[in-house]
């Protein structure tokens, strides 16, 4: 089944959903799931939560009870459909997402059924995977530098196709220097984020920038 769009959802899905993050807050109480979630973070779990109630809609469920939707005979029901349409990394995934969605939406509802059929959601195949293809990290950053240095090497007439590759070289370097996340990657800028500072170049991120809301600090290799 496709995703069913938002705007098609039961009004009781949609109210759920607008409540993510702006629920009352209790000093010394734990955050409501899903409190400080990213944007892609709740997309991702919208989008499982949607084709769940796709499969709802295609089978004539879509307005059960709410008890009814997530009971574990129902949701093994919904695993083995995927299991025959689409690869385990796309079956757990989306199972997951539904999770966290059901936590974040419904978080007085009883999600023992998830927990219950956790053991028995498929893991990505190794096979699926050529790890043997895989380059070094030395061979990546070997080709992060010569990316770099082609960009260089047109100093007088430089284009937007120069920036890209010193760009795209930049990041591939940077991915194996550090832990840090694409997104992060994808979104630094130079002289907020990356820092030349008495000939040494430094990464840097506030709390904000980072998902575990912890400031991050890095030195990275000479060049």
């Amino acid at each position: 089944c496709a995703y069913l769009p938002e705007k098609q959802w039961p009004k009781a899905d949609l109210d759920a959903k607008s409540m993510v993050g702006n629920r009352p807050k209790r000093l010394l109480s734990e955050q409501p799931p899903g409190e400080r979630w990213r944007a892609r973070t709740l997309q991702n779990n919208v989008d499982a939560y949607g084709y769940f109630l796709a499969w709802l809609q295609a089978t004539g469920r879509l307005h059960t009870e709410l008890e009814q939707r997530f009971c574990a005979p129902l949701l093994q029901e919904y695993l083995d459909y995927m299991k025959d349409r689409v690869a385990d990394g796309t079956v757990r995934n989306r199972f997951i997402g539904l999770d966290r969605a059901v936590a974040a939406f419904w978080p007085a509802l009883d999600r023992r059924a998830f927990r219950q059929l956790a053991r028995k959601v498929p893991h990505a195949k190794a096979k699926d995977y050529q790890f043997d293809d895989m380059p070094t990290s030395a061979e990546l950053l070997d080709e992060a530098a010569l990316l770099m240095r082609r960009a260089e090497a047109r100093a007088s007439a430089r284009t937007e196709v120069d920036a890209v590759l010193f760009r795209d070289g930049l990041q591939m370097a940077l991915l194996v220097w550090t832990a840090l996340r694409r997104q992060n990657i994808a979104t630094m800028r130079y002289r907020t984020n990356l820092k030349n500072e008495g000939g040494i170049w430094w990464l840097h991120f506030e709390s904000k920038e980072m998902k575990g809301k912890k400031p991050y600090e890095a030195v990275l290799p000479e060049p």
